[in-house]
């Protein structure tokens, strides 16, 4: 047992605590790792953020462009083209050039426009003179950048960029945009197009205000990130994926990794567990035969110490009387059948492992058979100082039955009565009817069998661990062998024992076999 707590604590620590290291290391990083996926996820949102504000810088993009073509031309064609422009878009409310003073020097206001003043107008150059003066400074770096005012009205936002001209009066262009329209005209495709599958995301005044436009009914409350559009103040837009948020995403892989980690801990364990399982059973089975071979030994030396010794005395000359020469006689050939039933026991068992042992059934009456038995066996029986009873049934008919094997298989169990029968030195043979079935019974008044032992007394090798059981010399081979030939007839062996108070072993035999097979086949 010392070798296999030695494998054990080797199985252990080879197997089990990587495992456990591992396991510690994977849960410690695991915070680590979806902090990670959360920012990929966030770095992606930021990205259609980036987008979308992209895509409405595109938009006043092309718009500079062509007024920057426009005053190029000649003034009355730079006006009609100005004003097409104007009456064209219907996200532009109103279009005014500055000049270089600060001064309003033409305005293009969009039909139905009546709320737009150039009050209005000039204090909002004079309220953002600095925002003027850091665009023309990106203008010496030929950085013409557009940039947001702010609000007019709630929905008539305002946005500033210097022309590329050199004509004092067109030096800047103020862009009064109706943003409600201009999210709901332009944006809403774009933002349309790029929700694609897996994302939710709407548009809103102000945060938490009024949704201008959205995908799938997308709730701005709901947003996994929400932020403001670069050209048009106090208009946000909100992004969700679509069915969970981020969280619950970082919430399913965590749970999802800790499952795969778990499973892959059973899987180890069960390894471990299995690998241990079958170290302890090879170890078991090399004690069993180390345990087979001095049970054996022990066997075989008691009839051959015997038969050698009076055979010796016999040669010697050293007995006078033919009476006791006759006694050592019967004596040595007791003893060279008790061998004999020994190695034709080990014999039987192996060509049995093989799966090569015959059976040889023909008529035999049982009472005739454990009549045999016990008139080879007496003298052994009387040596040990047993005595012994027999009830027959004399209404018990012949039957087919290998009589070879019934008769091995009731000598295993007297030897069995034999070997485990302390102070009380009382065999029973017992032979009944039992319907169909014909039964033998051997009763002893030895030491019993416990509950938990009843299930693997017929398992080759098994011997109880404690008591007189263990300590009794034997091959562990007999109760097996009785189990096969019992099994080969188609019958059963019943048991009934209490520790203490003996056993009794009964064999129950049909009295067909050939019939019993054809119904089982």
């Amino acid at each position: 047992m010392y070798n296999f707590k030695r494998i054990s604590i080797i199985v252990a620590v080879l197997i089990l605590l990587p495992s456990v290291f591992f396991t510690i290391v994977q849960l410690n990083s695991m915070n680590e790792t979806e902090k990670e996926i959360e920012l990929i996820y966030k770095n992606r949102l930021n990205t259609v953020v980036f987008s979308v504000n992209q895509f409405s810088e595109d938009l006043v993009n092309s718009w500079k462009s062509v007024i920057n073509s426009a005053i190029a031309a000649p003034e009355e064609q730079a006006n009609t083209k100005i004003s097409t422009l104007v009456n064209n878009e219907s996200s532009i409310s109103a279009l005014i050039f500055a000049g270089s003073n600060g001064e309003i020097s033409n305005s293009f206001i969009s039909e139905g426009i009546t709320d737009i003043t150039d009050a209005i107008v000039r204090e909002l150059l004079a309220n953002n003179a600095k925002i003027f003066n850091r665009l023309r400074t990106y203008k010496v770096e030929e950085y013409f950048k557009n940039e947001p005012l702010g609000n007019i009205t709630d929905n008539i936002s305002a946005l500033v960029f210097l022309t590329n001209s050199d004509i004092a009066r067109y030096e800047s262009v103020i862009l009064l945009i109706d943003a409600d329209e201009f999210v709901r005209g332009l944006l809403s495709p774009k933002i349309q197009e790029i929700s694609g599958q897996d994302l939710q995301i709407s548009v809103t005044r102000g945060s938490g205000g009024s949704v201008i436009t959205s995908t799938n009914d997308a709730n701005p409350r709901d947003a996994d990130l929400s932020d403001d559009l670069w050209l048009l103040k106090d208009y946000n837009i909100n992004i969700s994926i679509k069915g969970v948020s981020i969280d619950d995403l970082v919430s399913a892989r965590l749970y999802t990794n800790l499952g795969l980690l778990l499973l892959l801990n059973i899987f180890i364990t069960g390894g471990a567990v299995f690998l241990y399982v079958s170290v302890k059973k090879q170890v078991e089975i090399t004690q069993i035969k180390s345990d087979f071979v001095s049970n054996v030994s022990h066997e075989l030396r008691t009839p051959l110490a015997l038969i050698s010794m009076f055979a010796e005395t016999l040669e010697m000359g050293r007995v006078r009387s033919e009476e006791k020469k006759q006694e050592y006689y019967t004596i040595i050939n007791k003893e060279a059948g008790r061998l004999s039933r020994i190695v034709n026991k080990i014999l039987n068992f192996s060509r049995m492992e093989a799966g090569k042992r015959t059976y040889n059934f023909s008529q035999n009456n049982i009472n005739h058979l454990i009549d045999e038995i016990l008139f080879t066996y007496s003298f052994h029986l009387k040596n040990k100082g047993f005595e012994y009873t027999f009830s027959k049934d004399e209404t018990l008919p012949y039957q087919e039955c290998d009589g070879e094997a019934i008769t091995e298989a009731v000598i295993n169990l007297i030897d069995n009565a034999i070997k485990y029968s302390s102070d009380k030195k009382k065999i029973e043979i017992l032979t009944f009817r039992d319907r169909d079935n014909v039964a033998v019974s051997v009763k002893d008044y030895g030491i019993g069998i416990a509950d938990k032992d009843k299930k693997q007394i017929f398992e080759k090798f098994y011997r109880v661990s404690t008591g007189l059981v263990h300590n009794t010399k034997g091959t562990g081979l007999g109760l097996s062998l009785v189990k096969h030939i019992v099994d080969a007839h188609r019958g059963e062996i019943v048991i009934d024992s209490e520790p203490g108070k003996g056993t009794n072993f009964t064999i129950v035999l049909p009295l067909n076999v050939k019939e019993r097979e054809e119904s089982n086949a």
